[in-house]
């Protein structure tokens, strides 16, 4: 029975994790804003649940009591319209979407203090229940396997979940009844009275998150899209809007009012003309490829002027299943039209089709897709290898039209030192008059003052030269397929944001400091260990993202290979196949070195499950090695609750890790993450000789 409860609360809690951080990343912009946010809150909520000697009587009824908080928090911020609220820190380094007015931006912050709080404080209870099942199993690595077959349970169920495109109704359905069957385990030792309560509260989870019938809502594996339908004053509908993660995204809009303005502001007809009239007045195009279709208004475009074959590529196949349904052109049922579900980049490396228009549409998405690492989906395609895929797609003579929104001049100057990087000055600079949006325009047939009179006539479009852009004196970095940062200012520590982690841990843990005093005695051998693990697992997400897309598919791939890794890493120190740690590390650092060194943009070329899976199994194989090492160590703890503890810590600190990608890297973080793994071996033979 042991094993089962250790199973189960293993599952539950990798599988609240991945709902907590997905729903209130969704919901609440700030959230979603604010990278490695509520991970670190569940893993120090973790930590500090591991350290704790509560009953199981009294852990599991505030476990469901607590999990209540963070979709409290969603219903609030919903109802009182607080979820367009913005973090506005950091505001000259990187682009948060919905910036707003300072006063507003405290409220933010606000929001940003209550996710983190809310989402630590399920987690500490759930960590006491992982604790005592923990050492009450007289094996403590087969109870670590048990938790580990939990875990990856709970990733496979989420991923499942979200692969259906499923809704959060369902997500906390499942994670209800896995409490549950922990409430009928522990009847005995509960009561009926208690057993009653904590099972009606795990049933109001689901009350709580039924949802609103205002407005068609699609999860989709990428996504929380909200569709609405959109007309002119006079009533008149010309198509749908689309919002992504509560963030005004797109619209899909009938072509054939294109050209009627007396309703539309004079900012949006230029920018329509921009993105919709001008690529397909200059290029002409027989053979067009759209990347990042979306709700299929370049597609519609390129149809309309004559193209007798479009590539429409997006990553999200539920927003293509949509336009089907809703574009008013229709333009994916055209048997001119061949859509194409993948990833931009891959698709680019992948496909031996040129193409005399490329079109980049709607690609800079408007929400920080991974709470695992500092991405947004459109990370690697808008960098320097990203365009050189594109180039080496076009046809002679073809037209590469890349479309962007420039909230901030700084933006503005990173593309144009980009393009001048691939292309020289053999590109143009088009404006939508009064707008944000630009265009970036190059061709190999075309100078710059070419493009610009063959594009002149449209209204509201007009050529920058480059020393019209005002100069935001600050420097830039290019992105790279090694710092794909495109709304990140320049290379370098976001310290605003390190500050009020540090600041929200702090105050999380110093009370409880004062309250109990043996709650952190750290065994440092396992901390630095858990901080190295945690910032491999994140980089590995980060990197893998070049071969397919940041997506929960893709995340799922890497946490999955992770668990299965240290599964048969558990297994072989089970059975006493390895009794040296000293030749564990060496081949650990051995294996880090390859993964540092590997040419991943090679696996570009590959289909593209082919490409995670390998590119899944090279990032996380040395988790094996560090999986054997951590085995080890906990065969001969004294206390395997305390040691998983000071794990979890370490996990905490392996998450702020992270953030030095920005300064140095994504690769350099497997060099950091070898420093790590060499002060743990360093703490362990200190204990050893203690």
């Amino acid at each position: 029975m042991n094993a089962l409860r250790l199973f189960a609360v293993s599952a539950l809690i990798l599988l609240s994790e991945l709902v907590f951080i997905r729903y209130l990343g969704t919901e609440i912009p700030a959230v979603g804003f604010f990278k490695n946010l509520l991970l670190v809150a569940a893993f120090l909520g973790l930590g500090v649940g591991l350290n704790l000697k509560w009953s199981v009587s009294k852990a599991l009824p505030l476990a469901a009591l607590t999990a209540l908080l963070p979709t409290v928090l969603v219903k609030v911020s919903v109802g009182r319209r607080l979820v367009r609220s913005y973090s506005g820190l950091g505001e000259g380094e990187a682009v948060l979407v919905g910036q707003l007015p300072q006063a507003d931006q405290v409220l933010g912050i606000a929001l940003l203090c209550l996710a983190f709080l809310m989402t630590a404080l399920p987690f500490v209870f759930l960590g006491r229940l992982l604790g005592a099942y923990f050492d009450a199993y007289r094996q403590s690595l087969r109870a670590y396997g048990w938790n580990i077959v939990g875990s990856l349970a709970g990733t496979v169920l989420f991923s499942g979940l979200c692969v259906l495109s499923i809704p959060p109704l369902m997500w906390f359905g499942v994670s209800s009844l896995l409490l549950t069957a922990l409430v009928i385990s522990e009847f005995a030792s509960l009561g009926a009275g208690r057993a009653g309560l904590t099972a009606a509260l795990a049933g109001l989870q689901l009350v709580l998150t039924i949802p609103s019938a205002e407005r068609r809502e699609v999860w989709t594996p990428y996504y929380k899209v909200t569709l609405f339908p959109m007309s002119y004053n006079s009533g008149l509908e010309v198509g749908h809007g689309l919002e992504v993660n509560n963030v005004w995204f797109q619209e899909s809009f009938d072509m054939s009012y294109l050209r009627r303005r007396e309703e539309l502001t004079e900012q949006a007809a230029h920018a329509r003309n921009l993105r919709f009239l001008a690529p397909f007045e200059l290029a002409r195009p027989r053979s067009v490829l759209v990347l990042g279709s979306g709700l299929g208004n370049d597609t519609a475009s390129a149809v309309q002027f004559g193209a007798e074959s479009v590539d429409a590529v997006d990553i999200d196949g539920q927003i293509i299943r949509l336009a089907e349904e809703f574009h008013p052109n229709r333009p994916y049922r055209d048997p001119r039209v061949r859509t194409v579900i993948d990833d931009a980049r891959h698709y680019l490396t992948a496909t031996d089709r040129t193409y005399d228009l490329i079109l980049f549409g709607v690609l800079e998405a408007r929400a920080l897709f991974s709470q695992f690492a500092n991405l947004r989906l459109d990370n690697f395609v808008y960098t320097r290898e990203g365009l050189r895929a594109a180039k080496e797609r076009l046809a002679p003579g073809g037209v590469l039209w890349i479309n962007m929104w420039v909230p901030k001049v700084w933006v503005l100057e990173k593309f144009v030192k980009l393009m001048k990087e691939e292309f020289r000055d053999q590109f143009a600079i088009l404006h939508g008059v009064g707008s944000a949006h630009f265009s970036f325009v190059t061709s190999d047939r075309l100078r710059p003052e070419q493009i610009a009179a063959m594009t002149s006539f449209v209204p509201g479009v007009r050529l920058i030269e480059e020393d019209q852009i005002r100069r935001s004196g600050q420097a830039v970095t290019v992105p790279t397929d090694d710092w794909p940062y495109d709304f990140f200012r320049s290379r370098g520590l976001p310290v605003s944001y390190l500050l009020l982690l540090g600041a929200l841990i702090l105050i999380s843990l110093v009370p409880l400091r004062l309250a109990y005093r043996e709650l952190f005695r750290v065994e440092w051998g396992f901390f630095f260990l858990g901080a190295a693990f945690l910032l491999l697992e994140t980089n590995a997400v980060t990197r893998i993202a070049l071969l397919a897309g940041t997506t929960w598919l893709v995340n799922s791939a890497v946490f999955a290979g992770v668990l299965v890794f240290i599964l048969l890493a558990n297994w072989a120190a089970a059975g006493g196949h390895f009794r040296r740690p000293a030749s564990l590390f060496v081949c650990l650092g051995l294996s880090l070195l390859v993964s540092f060194a590997f040419p991943y943009s090679r696996l570009l070329s590959l289909p593209n499950g082919w490409a995670i899976t390998a590119g899944a199994a090279v990032l996380t194989w040395p988790i094996l090695f560090a999986g054997m090492i951590f085995s080890t160590y906990l065969r001969g703890a004294s206390v395997p609750s305390r040691a998983l503890g000071s794990n979890v810590f370490g996990a905490v600190m392996g998450g702020l890790a992270e953030y030095f990608s920005m300064l140095l890297g994504n690769r350099a973080m497997t060099l950091v993450a070898l420093g790590l793994y060499l002060l743990a071996w360093h703490a362990f033979r200190r204990a050893r000789v203690a």
